[in-house]
């Protein structure tokens, strides 16, 4: 398998700190099945492109990494309902760390608030043809999380 990408690592990374979830790099593409948690949020670097970064994961994905973070077993009640705030959040988490590596931190970039929203799996595949990185993970518990940039 070849060297992850940067959002590959970026996001692995991310994930194990922030949220204690641990996930590999993927070359399939998901297979989603059911409606996804889907963040998105607008960048824009002095000088550089402008573009948007997307994150698209399955509820169940969303409410163990609201767990994580507030200390909550993932079967709650209040990690499902703080499941699309805890993507959201993690995205804002993703697009600091993303920008400073691809960047770098003399460049200044300004992003948006996430919008978290409700998707179909047809709406990523529409998203990943218009995309200029994309990157795929797979949990240890089998979640898939797809990760899509989009510029111009």
């Amino acid at each position: 398998m070849s060297a992850p990408s940067l959002l590959q690592r970026i996001t692995t990374q991310t994930l194990e700190e922030v949220a204690f979830v641990f996930a590999f790099p993927s070359s399939d593409l998901p297979c989603w099945r059911e409606a996804l948690i889907t963040a998105s949020l607008d960048y824009a670097v002095d000088g550089g492109p402008t573009g948007t970064l997307r994150l698209a994961c399955p509820p169940s994905l969303g409410a163990l990494v609201a767990a994580n973070l507030l200390g909550l077993d993932e079967d709650e009640e209040a990690a499902l309902a703080a499941a699309p705030d805890a993507v959201g959040e993690l995205l804002n988490i993703l697009m600091g760390v993303y920008a400073e590596e691809r960047f770098g931190s003399a460049v200044a970039c300004s992003f948006t608030p996430p919008t978290v929203t409700t998707t179909c799996a047809r709406d990523c595949e529409l998203l990943r043809a218009s995309a200029v990185d994309h990157a795929v993970l797979v949990t240890e518990e089998g979640d898939d999380i797809e990760l899509l940039v989009s510029e111009g």
